[in-house]
C-alpha cells in the first residue's frame, strides 16, 4: 500500500513539474501578453447582449384602450356616427367625403370605427359595464369622460414626442452601434463567422508596411495579429502559447486564417455589459497603455514591443502597431477619423445618445400604462354615481326661500304691497321694512356643510353588521357611502390631472 502511494505521488510530481515547465515555456517571451488582454477586452464588446435595443416601438395598447374608453364615454349622437355596416363598406366613409386629406381622414375613422365596436361589447370595459346614456348624461358622467379625453390627448401627445424625438435613434442603433463594433474589431460582420474567417485583415508588402492604423491594423484583430504573429522572423510566443496554427509571412496576402488562435484566446475575456461608460473606459485605458520612442528624429506612438530599430520590422521576441497615425503631435497627415481608435469614441458617444433615448422609451412606455390605469379607475368608478330620478312632466322649480327683507320689495307703491302682518310700511319714503324680531337668514354655505354632518350622524356609531343603506364601513367606522363616493373621486381626479398635465 505505501509503495503504491509512493509511485503515485512520484508520478504526480513529476506531471507537476512538467506542467510548470510547459507553462513557463509558453510565456518566457510573453512580452506583448497584456496588451493582447487589453485589445481582447474591446474585441469582446461585438459579443455583448444588444436586445434591449433591437425594438424601437412602443406598446400602443394603452392608446388603443383609451380610444376605447373614450368612445364609450361619448355623446350618442357622436357614437351614431360609426354605425354597423353590413356587406361590403364603401370605400370612403360618409364623415370623410369632401375631407381636403381623404387617405389621412379614413385612417382616423377607421380608429374611431374600431373603437366604437369594442366599446359595444361589456368584455372589453372596466368592470364589464357599458353606461346608459343617463349615466353619461350626469354631472360625474361628463367629468369622467373630459378627463379620460386628456388622458387620450397627453398619450398621444407623449407618444408623438417620442416618435420624433428619440426613436430614430433607437432605429439607428444596429448601424451606428452594433455593426461599427463588428467593423472596427473584424472589418465585417460577426455573425455566421468561425475563428479562422471572423477576421479582415490584408497584409501589404511586409510587417513593417502592415502593422499601421490605416493599413492592415485598421481592424482590432488586425492589430492583435501585428502584436502577436509568429512569422518565422519573429518565432516567438510573444502574446503567451501558440497564437497560430501556421507561420505564415507578412506579405500581399490575406492574414485571415492566423487570427484562429488569437480569437480562441479572446473568446475567454468574459462578455461585458454593454454601456457608453465602458467602451469611454476602453478608449482611455487604450491610449494610455500607448508608449512613444525617438527614431530618426520623429518620435513613434505605438503598442507593444518595438524593434530594435524603432520600428515595426520583423524581429524575434518583437511586435508593435503604430498609432502614430492617431497622434496629434508628431501625426503624417491630419488626423483620419474612420481610424479605429477614434471610432471607438464615436461609437461610445452613439452609445450614448441611444441609452437616453432607451430610457425616454421606457419612460414613455410607463407613462401610457398609467394613464390607461388611471382612466379605467374613472371609468369603473362612475358606476357608484346615482342616477337623478326624472322630473315629472310639468314640474316647475321653486324659488328657495330667501329672507323677509327679499320678500319686501322696496319702494313699495302701496301699502296693499307690504302686508302688514310681517313688515312696516313708510308712506313717506315708501320703504317696506320687516318688523323687528321677523329678521330670518338666508340658506348659507355653512348649511350644505351641515347637511353632509347629518349624513355623518345617521352612520356613526352603526356597527359593521348595521352600517347599510346609504352606509359603508371604512376601516373601523361607519360613514355615509355618497361622502365616500365622492371623497374617493375627488382623489383620482386629483392623481389623474397631475398625470395628464403636459
Amino acid at each position: 500500500m505505501g509503495r503504491t502511494f509512493a509511485d503515485t505521488s512520484l508520478v504526480l510530481a513529476i506531471y507537476l513539474a512538467l506542467s510548470a515547465q510547459i507553462k513557463a515555456d509558453d510565456h518566457t517571451n510573453a512580452v506583448n501578453l497584456a496588451d493582447l488582454s487589453f485589445l481582447c477586452k474591446i474585441i469582446a464588446l461585438t459579443k455583448a447582449q444588444t436586445t434591449d435595443f433591437d425594438n424601437a416601438d412602443l406598446d400602443s395598447a394603452p392608446i388603443a384602450k383609451l380610444q376605447l374608453l373614450n368612445m364609450s364615454l361619448s355623446d350618442p349622437s357622436w357614437k351614431a356616427q360609426f354605425p354597423k355596416i353590413q356587406g361590403n363598406k364603401p370605400d370612403t366613409p360618409g364623415y370623410c367625403k369632401g375631407s381636403k386629406a381623404p387617405e389621412t381622414c379614413k385612417q382616423q375613422y377607421e380608429t374611431w370605427e374600431a373603437a366604437a365596436r369594442g366599446a359595444e361589447e361589456p368584455m372589453n370595459l372596466p368592470g364589464k359595464v357599458v353606461y346608459p346614456d343617463k349615466t353619461l348624461a350626469t354631472e360625474a358622467g361628463r367629468s369622467t369622460h373630459l378627463l379620460v379625453q386628456a388622458a387620450l390627448a397627453a398619450a398621444i401627445s407623449k407618444k408623438d414626442t417620442y416618435d420624433r424625438q428619440d426613436k430614430p435613434t433607437l432605429q439607428s442603433f444596429k448601424t451606428n452601434v452594433k455593426d461599427a463594433l463588428d467593423n472596427i474589431v473584424y472589418g465585417q460582420p460577426a455573425a455566421d463567422k468561425v475563428a479562422a474567417t471572423i477576421c479582415k485583415a490584408d497584409a501589404t508588402t511586409d510587417r513593417v508596411t502592415s502593422c499601421k492604423l490605416s493599413k492592415m491594423a485598421k481592424t482590432v484583430c488586425g492589430a492583435a495579429i501585428c502584436l502577436c504573429h509568429n512569422d518565422g522572423t519573429q518565432n516567438a510566443d510573444i502574446c503567451g502559447g501558440a497564437t497560430s496554427e501556421t507561420t505564415t509571412a507578412f506579405s500581399t496576402t490575406s492574414m485571415v486564417a492566423v487570427y484562429d488562435k488569437i480569437h480562441e484566446k479572446c473568446d475567454l475575456t468574459p462578455v461585458p455589459k454593454l454601456s457608453s461608460g465602458y467602451i469611454d473606459a476602453l478608449a482611455a485605458g487604450l491610449l494610455s497603455r500607448l508608449k512613444t520612442k525617438e527614431a530618426g528624429g520623429a518620435a513613434k506612438v505605438y503598442l507593444g514591443t518595438i524593434t530594435s530599430n524603432n520600428d515595426r520590422r520583423s524581429e524575434a521576441n518583437k511586435g508593435c502597431v503604430d498609432f502614430t497615425e492617431i497622434s496629434e503631435g508628431n501625426a503624417e497627415t491630419t488626423i483620419k477619423p474612420e481610424l479605429w481608435p477614434t471610432k471607438l469614441l464615436e461609437i461610445a458617444n452613439n452609445l450614448k445618445k441611444a441609452e437616453q433615448a432607451l430610457t425616454a422609451k421606457n419612460e414613455t412606455q410607463s407613462t401610457l400604462n398609467t394613464l390607461q390605469e388611471q382612466a379605467e379607475h374613472l371609468y369603473e368608478h362612475l358606476q357608484h354615481t346615482p342616477i337623478p330620478p326624472p322630473q315629472a312632466k310639468g314640474h316647475t322649480v321653486q324659488k328657495t326661500q330667501g329672507t323677509t327683507a327679499d320678500d319686501c320689495k322696496s319702494p313699495a307703491e302701496t301699502v296693499d304691497q307690504c302686508p302688514s302682518a310681517s313688515r312696516i310700511y313708510n308712506i313717506t319714503t315708501k320703504e317696506c321694512k320687516p318688523k323687528a324680531g321677523e329678521e330670518s337668514t338666508a340658506a348659507g354655505p355653512g348649511d350644505a356643510a351641515a347637511g353632509e354632518k347629518m349624513k355623518e350622524e345617521k352612520c356613526r356609531g352603526k356597527k359593521k353588521n348595521d352600517c347599510k343603506d346609504g352606509c359603508k364601513w371604512e376601516g373601523k367606522e361607519c360613514k355615509d357611502s355618497s361622502i365616500l363616493v365622492n371623497k374617493q373621486f375627488s382623489l383620482m381626479v386629483y392623481a389623474f390631472v397631475s398625470l395628464v398635465a403636459f
